[in-house]
């Protein structure tokens, strides 16, 4: 075993060259410092848990300063607007509380955690931001100096970052060397070359369901950060629908991966990666993917059985029914807006749905239909609606002339309408014969056997229904040791729509729908969510967005005994995206968690980086080992006691 040395917090200032933290911060952790030259841990405990009578509170999100603006109106009632913006969370002030920001419609918002008890908003002052229709933020060290900066996917106007100054975004916004897709949907960060800083995977959209193979402009791409900036490199595969993209070592060999998710007839990628930045296709020949989904919206991975080995998770349009899944429960749209509190946004989200009657976007359509905009009452909304109508009959009918009926101020209807009849990108069927096969109607849990093929196994652990899952992420939200499933549900059918679904995880062996008796059913239509740990308590919260309504704030009342882990990597890219941390603990150490630190996957959707371990009764654990985002391994043998967050330091030449 090895020594450990605890020192007094008198020596913290001094220690702290290789540390980006506060010194404040620093102050009132409990410092404990490992005898080796490149390695530094310390703790502080963490806050006393919230108790309710269900696992998590429900509040509209404004009432702790979450106030996120809707200006969805009817011009988003064709895709991609009816498909939600994006949230991302983490610490962008260093001060040890995890800020939140949303992607909106004109621009971004961003919230200040106030010490756990609230947030307040921050101005973004980078000129042009208000400008950009947002979609997509991530917030990740992109410069690598310890900061989490923004990256920003925004309709039309292409792809930035903006650097963190400090807690301060009042940099110039620098535009991504990618071709200006229509839309990035899937976006994933990691160390795919080793070489210490932070790649991207940039996922392109294009139209949607109308047009369901895009043209060739709209292939995906990977950054490489190099020389202080992004240089682009061509990605492999078939060009498709992406609505999600994740980073991750699925296959178990310290070499990041990358899995690309395509809704519709272009099938779902699946890379391995050699750790120089090389990534070679799976084919369907390889015999290593079993099977993927149709209409993808979701990735993510996660050990769910406890065995050190990635499972992988893909959702999509999941609606049936089987024996052992509970009954999707819906809600009538009539009652949609019942929820919210606020009585102006209220108010929108009820216009919003009176407009949704009548403005069907199926496959049955009348031209006529424009008739019906006239029964909105604003002037430059009932003008809209008729841009969007002819639109709408363009594309069903086939008949691009149309297109030139559209009035010049309706832009986005006169653009939309021009994407369409653009040609798409064209394909061989040898290509489809040799993809990954695809089925329809339910997720897939892929688990790998003993030859390292993933095999599908959704319904035997019963979740593989999830009606239309947007967004779906793994994490331990009860603190009991295994991670369970948390999907939410974003889109209106039949007048009625389908509620959110925690599914969770019994241990290992399945999942079971708590959905009503946990706190977190909720039937507005989501499509993006954050988990965070907002008061520093130890169990993870919920920030979810709906898609024409406010954001949603969901405390975790567990009580049971956990741990989370930090990285401050100065050999690897800063916060350890990539790295896996392994824990022991129990009697004689044989009970073990692994988590990998990812960035990307679900859909539009940022954590913020950290790993959480629920340890249920266990008060301790006996061992842990880091494999860094480089590929080096670190076995840290100690007592490390639950309730406490620690942040391991690892010290290097850049």
């Amino acid at each position: 075993m090895k020594k450990i040395k605890i020192l007094p917090l008198g020596w913290v200032a001094i220690l702290c060259f290789f540390c980006s933290a506060s010194i404040a911060e620093i102050a009132q952790q409990e410092e404990m410092v490992l005898e080796r030259s490149n390695l530094k841990i310390s703790s502080f405990p963490l806050a006393k848990k919230n108790t309710g009578t269900e696992l998590f509170t429900q509040i509209q999100a404004d009432k702790i300063g979450l106030v996120r603006t809707n200006h969805f109106n009817v011009e988003d009632l064709w895709p991609p607007f009816y498909y939600g913006r994006g949230v991302a969370s983490g610490d962008i002030h260093n001060d040890g509380w995890v800020d939140v920001v949303f992607a909106t419609e004109k621009g971004l918002q961003l919230y200040r955690n106030k010490s756990g008890a609230s947030f307040e908003a921050q101005p973004i002052t980078a000129a042009g931001l208000p400008d950009l229709n947002i979609f997509m933020v991530a917030l990740v060290d992109i410069n690598n100096d310890g900061w989490l900066d923004l990256f920003i996917c925004s309709y039309r106007d292409g792809n930035y970052y903006l650097l963190n100054h400090q807690g301060n975004f009042d940099n110039e916004l620098i535009k991504a060397p990618v071709e200006v897709p229509i839309l990035t949907l899937g976006l994933s960060f990691g160390d795919l070359d080793k070489d210490g800083d932070l790649d991207a995977a940039i996922g392109n959209w294009y139209y949607g369901w109308p047009k369901q193979v895009p043209p060739e402009d709209s292939a995906n791409s990977l950054l490489f950060w190099d020389d202080n900036q992004y240089k682009r490199s061509s990605l492999s595969g078939m060009t498709g629908e992406t609505l999600s993209m994740l980073i991750t070592d699925y296959n178990g060999d310290d070499n990041t991966d990358l899995i690309v998710g395509n809704d519709f007839v272009q099938p779902d990628i699946f890379y391995l990666g050699d750790g120089s930045g090389s990534l070679k296709e799976i084919e369907r020949r390889d015999g290593k993917i079993d099977i993927t989904t149709t209409f993808t919206m979701s990735i993510d991975t996660a050990d769910i059985d406890n065995d050190l080995d990635l499972e992988i998770y893909i959702a999509q349009i999941a609606a049936g029914i089987s024996e052992d899944v509970a009954q999707i429960e819906r809600q009538r749209l009539k009652y949609y807006c019942d929820i919210v509190t606020t009585e102006k946004q209220r108010k929108d989200c009820q216009k919003n749905i009176d407009i949704r009657w009548f403005f069907r976007f199926g496959s049955k359509h009348n031209p006529l239909d424009v008739k019906k905009c006239l029964e909105i009452k604003e002037l430059d909304e009932r003008e809209l609606c008729m841009s969007m109508t002819i639109m709408k009959t363009a594309v069903q009918l086939k008949q691009p002339q149309l297109c030139e009926k559209i009035p010049s101020t309706s832009v986005r209807a006169s653009r939309r309408c021009h994407d369409f009849f653009k040609p798409g990108i064209s394909w061989t069927k040898a290509a489809h014969q040799n993809a990954i096969p695809q089925h329809q109607n339910q997720n897939v849990l892929l688990i790998k056997d003993k030859a390292g093929v993933f095999q599908d196994q959704a319904e035997g652990y019963g979740v593989e229904i999830g009606d239309w899952s947007w967004n779906t992420k793994f994490a331990d939200l009860d603190n009991d040791g295994w991670q369970d499933l948390y999907l939410v549900n974003g889109s209106i059918r039949r007048g009625a729509i389908a509620g959110n679904l925690f599914f969770r995880n019994e241990g290992g062996k399945r999942f079971s729908d708590h959905t009503k008796i946990s706190g977190l059913q909720n039937f507005m239509a989501m499509s993006s969510y954050t988990y965070l740990d907002v008061d520093n308590d130890g169990d993870l919260d919920i920030v979810a967005t709906s898609i024409n309504g406010p954001a949603w704030f969901y405390r975790n009342n567990a009580t049971d005994h956990s741990v989370i882990f930090e990285i401050r990597d100065f050999n690897g890219n800063h916060f350890g995206i990539g790295s896996k941390i392994i824990i022991h603990y129990g009697k004689d150490s044989q009970l073990h968690q692994m988590r990998e630190i990812k960035a990307g996957g679900g859909y539009i959707s940022f954590d913020a980086p950290f790993a959480h371990f629920g340890l249920g009764e266990y008060e301790s654990i006996s061992k842990v080992e880091v494999i860094w985002s480089t590929g080096e391994k670190e076995i840290i043998e100690a007592s490390f006691g639950a309730n406490k967050k620690y942040i391991i330091y690892r010290n290097g030449e850049r």
